[in-house]
């Protein structure tokens, strides 16, 4: 069964904030179109494009009493009604656009810390944060196909045969 696309993130610059959009142009080999990582690291197809489960988020804010939303993880696409991380080493299709999962998105410190700094968050360390998104902080995929993703889009792997 297929998720879908919950939202669409992102940032002009290494550290800023997230930006959501109503629509992303995504372009094989390059990345999303006025993101950071668009043609940024040409040598390096993990950096395309990010994803993240919406109730992986949920399950960290649960147990650790926050409310962060799941763009503030900060990866490109939260999406909903699927198991990423079996994704990885298979196509899948995010709307019309055809990618490749290359492997886990696991969460870092310095994402913790942009998280804890945004929120004024003090009772929670990023070292809690970065253990309650572990093998849940989504996945970096490689863009195989040209085309446009929009929130309501279905995300599945690309049935064999």
């Amino acid at each position: 069964m297929d998720g879908q696309v919950v939202s669409i993130h992102i940032a002009h610059g290494d550290g800023e904030r997230l930006q959501p959009l109503d629509a992303a142009v995504v372009c094989a080999g390059r990345g999303i179109r006025e993101d950071r990582n668009f043609d940024a690291h040409p040598n390096h197809p993990e950096r395309q494009f990010t994803l993240i489960e919406e109730e992986k988020v949920a399950a960290m804010n649960e147990s650790l009493s926050l409310s962060i939303p799941p763009e503030d993880i900060r990866r490109n696409v939260v999406t909903r009604g699927i198991a990423l991380n079996e994704l990885v080493n298979r196509e899948f299709r995010v709307g019309e656009v055809t990618l490749r999962g290359i492997e886990l998105c696991e969460p870092c410190r310095y994402m913790a810390n942009l998280v804890r700094d945004k929120w004024h968050i003090e009772e929670v360390s990023a070292k809690q944060i970065v253990a309650a998104l572990a093998n849940g902080g989504g996945i970096r995929a490689e863009i195989l196909t040209d085309g446009m993703i929009r929130p309501g889009d279905p995300v599945g792997p690309v049935e064999a045969g």
